[in-house]
């Protein structure tokens, strides 16, 4: 991962935390700027599909990111 790769998977997660702890989301994101590509890793399976509606919004919207992929716990698949 890039230092610009970084940076902006940092301001992403900066303006998702406040919806997170609110619906007690845990998660990580990783950008890639190549495929220019947002992957959002929830750790936590309650309101995770609420959080994954708001965050895809947030992130095609304010980002103009292509493409939002979600991971999501082993023991929820």
């Amino acid at each position: 991962m890039t230092i610009v790769e970084e940076l902006r998977a940092n301001k992403i997660a900066e303006s998702l935390t406040p919806k997170a702890e609110e619906l007690g989301i845990k998660f990580k994101i990783k950008y890639d700027m190549y495929n220019d590509e947002a992957l959002v890793r929830i750790k936590s399976h309650k309101n995770d599909q609420d959080f994954a509606v708001y965050s895809a919004d947030v992130i095609q919207d304010e980002f103009e990111i292509q493409t939002v992929r979600f991971t999501y716990p082993k023991h929820r698949l």
